[in-house]
């Protein structure tokens, strides 16, 4: 017998006993996208909070082609680098506590935390509640390295732990480099 459903399982009405697609039943998930520590729900990934990113880097992966503008982050530690590379548009990683000790983005001494590279001068990118720790590079910025000519706004944020190899951030900064244009 024909069952007739949306068997995307990105779909937040995704039928698991549909074996004939209807692509005019999907229904996706349109919010802020939101990051846990794992996704439990038994289904792919969509950022929704029934079915969360299980790293930061996926969410900003989807975020220039979802209408969403918000990041919100579970408290938890994440084991990653992110990377915000050319992306025209305004939009906040927020973790999801006041407490920034809560939500920390660990670079596990393998690059930059956070590097930011590109965006126009008119685009703000926002970082909310976070800890970024344990970044490790051999020129600068291991905790954030920042280029381009958008805006950044840290809004409580810890930055603990970073650290340049060889002492060769002369005239940058170990933690933080900001620097306009390439």
């Amino acid at each position: 017998s024909v069952a007739v459903g949306c068997i995307d399982p990105l779909a937040v009405n995704y039928d698991s006993g549909a074996n004939f697609n209807d692509s005019s039943q999907c229904e996706y998930y349109n919010g802020s996208l939101y990051v846990a520590t794992e996704n439990s729900s038994g289904f792919i990934s969509n950022g929704s909070p029934e079915r969360p990113y299980t790293s930061v880097q996926e969410a900003l992966d989807v975020i220039a082609n979802h209408n969403a503008t918000v990041i919100l982050i579970q408290p938890g530690i994440y084991t990653e680098n992110i990377n915000i590379i050319d992306l025209e548009k305004t939009c906040s990683i927020e973790g999801l506590t006041d407490n920034p000790n809560s939500v920390i983005i660990d670079g596990n001494a393998n690059g930059s935390v956070l590097t930011i590279d590109g965006g126009s001068e008119n685009i703000t990118y926002s970082i909310v509640n976070l800890t970024l720790q344990n970044g490790l590079t051999n020129n600068k910025g291991a905790g954030i390295n920042k280029s381009g000519q958008s805006n950044l706004d840290l809004i409580n944020v810890h930055i603990l732990n970073n650290h340049v190899a060889g002492n060769s951030a002369f005239n940058y900064g170990a933690g933080i480099s900001l620097s306009n244009g390439y």
